[in-house]
């Protein structure tokens, strides 16, 4: 399967399309490519979870800015 290219409407080039077993021969050659492909999602923490961490350290942050 050959190269597929997407293209704006001004016929401009802007995202390719790699075969998968292509993919993974790059993949194979460069590891650090492995680190563009999506992360698994951590479960249990939400938004929410984070409510109020800053009020909580807003005293120390003030304390280490006004001793620097």
């Amino acid at each position: 399967m050959p190269l597929s290219y997407i293209v704006d409407t001004g016929g401009n080039r802007t995202a390719v399309i790699i075969p998968i077993a292509d993919w993974s021969l790059i993949a194979a050659k460069y590891e650090d490519l492995k680190l563009l492909e999506k992360p698994e999602a951590v479960e249990g923490i939400k938004p929410s979870d984070f409510f109020g961490t800053l009020s909580k350290m807003w005293p120390a942050i003030c304390n280490m800015m006004s001793n620097s």
